[in-house]
């Protein structure tokens, strides 16, 4: 376990300030970084392969302009067989879906209904 030091450095101009040393179990300094040590600190989400109940919402399909069951199949098919591994799967869809989604799979488009064409 570190210890942290706490030492009181007078500097030339008779202005003191404190400076904080992490101490490693042989007493010797180590480098200050600040939030490692912290209960609050955020850590990295862990990266996992796409969810067998994978389901993201219909708006993100939606708004891109993309059938939304050809979109998710299109998507899982190539995350599946490249073996993807990604922390948030919902922003990667988002972001297949508003780039490369259509292109590499042009049968994701939404084609309008006739019912669509009337109104």
């Amino acid at each position: 376990m570190m210890a942290s030091c706490f030492a009181l450095i007078q500097n030339s101009n008779s202005a003191n300030f404190v400076v904080n040393h992490r101490l490693t179990p042989n007493n010797s300094r180590a480098s200050t970084n600040r939030g490692n040590d912290c209960a609050n600190s955020k850590r990295k989400k862990q990266k996992h392969s796409l969810p067998d109940n994978f389901d993201p919402p219909r708006e993100i399909s939606e708004a891109a302009g993309l059938d939304h069951e050809k979109a998710v199949i299109a998507f899982t098919d190539w995350a599946v067989s490249k073996g993807h591994t990604y922390a948030d799967w919902i922003a990667t869809y988002r972001n297949a879906c508003r780039s490369w989604l259509a292109d590499k799979f042009p049968n994701a488009r939404r084609t309008s209904s006739i019912i669509e064409k009337v109104i």
